[in-house]
């Protein structure tokens, strides 16, 4: 599921993993588009990684807000569709 154009998430029979995107180098000094995954036993985890990762860049408490804002609305959608299986 898409988070956002950075980030978006997804569970395995074990793990929740966030797969987040971003622009580094390559070997060539050149720009490059990257993915990494960060694995979480559960939702729990996953979500207080991604409201914490994003509150750090935060520049201002309505940031913040929005993040949380942002966070709850993920975590709703996440479960109306666990809640369908």
């Amino acid at each position: 599921m898409k988070i956002d154009e950075k980030y978006s998430v997804r569970s395995d029979t074990y793990n929740w993993v966030i797969t987040e995107k971003y622009l580094g180098k390559d070997g060539d000094g050149n720009e490059k588009h990257h993915t990494r995954d960060h694995f979480f036993p559960n939702l729990s985890r996953c979500v207080n990684w991604l409201i914490n990762n994003n509150c750090k860049q935060a520049a201002s408490l309505q940031e913040i807000k929005e993040e949380l804002e942002k966070a709850e609305a993920i975590c709703k959608e996440v479960l109306h569709k666990v809640q369908r299986f």
